[in-house]
């Protein structure tokens, strides 16, 4: 069985809550430096490992020009493909949410007692510990307003895949998403590190995006007060090309951090991405509670949530893929609103949305969210 060791205690802070992370074997295993960690270009991958991780790419032919236009952005050889193996493309992502389009518990790592709905991280691990839990495709890191680092990150993710596989006999990836506010950083390190040791990540896939905050002036139910905003997911992004990465850089050259980035609008996104043929656009957390204030009644919301989710579906099109259906919530009643969530995913399918999950991961532990700002409140 997987145990959990509680790393971090919140005293004073939300009923003595302690966040958890998960260890394997009572603590996570202290790396060692091998030749394959500290893994350079002449080094080489056994054969029979190269062509073990070939066949896999293989699985997903559409996705080989993805990955071959990746290496040829990095200054490194095309034919490098096997060394790409754990990255996720977009054929195989767009595959993957459909496989798991009506599975929430995938997407979970457990639940929510009813006492404490209303607690972020306040679920059980039930899903982790069974191995059910497969997915977290909404993740920060340091090079935005995260507490893990990108190698932290894939390490927590190879740790839980080892032992799941282990555990349930499978040989089936743990899948994370890079998700930092405006900036392809994170993605950048984690593209690096894979490419350098592909074999100590055979067994995860990592999707490449960013979330970007946009301005949703269109949208009436968020005009109430002040400008609202929404954060669109662009994911199976190639962070090293030169017209996306160059106008993700433009969003905070002017500003202090990437999370003072200038907002832009889904129309300017979609104008950017035109010519893009790989990157899937996703609508973050649509019941984000920051309406809370303005929108007095649950029904006003309700029906606020639902036209953006229409206006993310008629203005992103094609390249609008998926709605993050299935997540833990914020700490606010509306957002955990039970009917307002099942509607969520009945509108979703109605308007031919897939609905994916990850958990707004902030904090030390992939799975949980523990946003650092919650500690300050």
């Amino acid at each position: 069985m997987l145990s959990i060791t509680p790393i971090v205690n919140l005293k004073n802070s939300y009923n003595q809550f302690s966040t958890q992370v998960i260890s394997f074997c009572g603590k996570p295993p202290v790396e060692k430096k091998t030749e394959q960690d500290v893994f350079i270009h002449s080094v080489k991958v056994k054969k029979r490992e190269k062509n073990s991780l070939n066949k896999q790419i293989a699985q997903f032919p559409q996705d080989v020009a993805y990955k071959k236009a990746m290496l040829i952005n990095m200054g490194e050889n095309p034919k490098n493909l096997y060394r790409l193996n754990s990255i996720a493309g977009p054929h195989e992502f767009e595959k993957f949410l459909n496989a798991h389009n009506s599975d929430e518990d995938f997407y979970r790592p457990g639940v929510r007692p009813a006492s404490r709905l209303g607690d972020i991280d306040s679920h059980d691990m039930r899903n982790v510990e069974s191995g059910k839990y497969g997915a977290n495709l909404h993740i920060h890191s340091t090079h935005s307003d995260g507490h893990l680092t990108i190698s932290e990150i894939l390490d927590q993710a190879v740790r839980y895949a080892d032992e799941r596989n282990q555990k349930l006999g499978i040989n089936e990836p743990f899948y994370i998403a890079i998700t930092d506010h405006n900036t392809l950083e994170g993605s950048k390190e984690a593209l690096d590190l894979i490419y350098k040791n592909p074999q100590k990540y055979k067994n995860i896939k990592v999707v490449l995006g960013v979330e970007i905050s946009a301005k949703t002036p269109e949208i009436k139910g968020f005009q109430l007060r002040r400008p609202r905003t929404t954060h669109i997911l662009a994911m199976c992004v190639d962070p090293h090309e030169e017209v996306f990465g160059s106008y993700i850089k433009s969003l905070s050259e002017a500003s202090r951090t990437v999370m003072h980035a200038r907002y832009t609008t889904l129309e300017e996104i979609v104008e950017v991405l035109k010519d893009d043929k790989t990157v899937k656009l996703g609508l973050a957390h649509p019941a984000y509670p920051n309406m809370k204030d303005d929108l007095k009644s649950s029904s006003r919301y309700k029906a606020a949530v639902l036209e953006m989710i229409q206006h993310f579906q008629r203005v992103a099109k094609d390249k609008g893929v998926f709605v993050e259906g299935y997540y833990q919530g914020y700490k606010d009643e509306l957002s955990l609103d039970k009917k307002l969530t099942k509607l969520i995913k009945k509108y979703c399918d109605y308007l031919g949305l897939l609905k994916d999950g990850g958990m707004d991961t902030h904090f030390t532990s992939i799975f949980h969210s523990c946003s650092k700002w919650f500690f300050k409140k």
